[in-house]
């Protein structure tokens, strides 16, 4: 399941078409008359959920244009450029409640749109990947052989003192070969002669 779409109320469908795409840079992607009201969706650039505009029907409706979060921020705006998007929202005329701020999770600000929504403008902040050294892989390679070496020495969990492939837990009762049993021939043999290096060096 996904989420596709939320609904804005807006005063008129033109004028919501007018602020969210043309101020905010949405694009239009469904503009539909069907006969009693007309079917339109804005989709940020970037993709994503869209919103469905409404016009409202009755005066509660109405009542709720810029406060369907009952006063809270409840929409996130993510870029991956704060500064570009927030001069180009300051010059359309947005109404900015703060200047923005530097939190653990990103630099953020609140909005108000020109229906009164209450919105995060939000880069969030990206973790750098760390690199991992040759002697990281040789720890892990090397932790990676202990538990087959321990089991071929003790013989733990199988019946013939042969420990099970590890790549499917299968046996092979002919002694060195055993890790050939999973039929995953390079893997296993490759493991296999690791194993018995091992082995033979201890």
């Amino acid at each position: 399941m996904r989420l596709s779409a939320l609904t804005l109320i807006v005063p008129s469908y033109d004028e919501g078409i007018s602020f969210y795409c043309g101020t905010m840079g949405f694009e239009l992607t469904q503009d539909e008359d069907q006969g009693h009201k007309r079917w339109v969706r804005v989709t940020p650039s970037g993709g994503g959920t869209g919103f469905i505009l409404a016009e409202p029907g009755d005066d509660v409706q109405r009542a709720a244009i810029g406060n369907q979060g009952a006063g809270r921020v409840w929409l996130f705006l993510e870029t991956e450029d704060f500064a570009r998007d927030h001069a180009r929202l300051l010059a359309g005329g947005v109404t900015f409640e703060e200047a923005p701020r530097h939190e653990p999770y990103g630099t953020v600000a609140v909005f108000r749109d020109a229906f009164g929504h209450r919105w995060d403008l939000i880069e969030p902040r990206t973790t750098p990947r760390k690199n991992i050294g040759p002697d990281t892989w040789g720890r892990m390679h090397s932790a990676a052989l202990i538990r087959p070496v321990l089991l071929l020495r003790s013989g733990l969990g199988t019946t013939d003192g042969h420990p099970p492939c590890p790549m499917n837990g299968k046996h092979d009762p002919t002694p060195r070969r055993r890790f050939f049993a999973c039929g995953r021939t390079n893997p296993c043999r490759q493991r296999d002669s690791q194993v018995l290096s091992l082995s033979r060096s201890s």
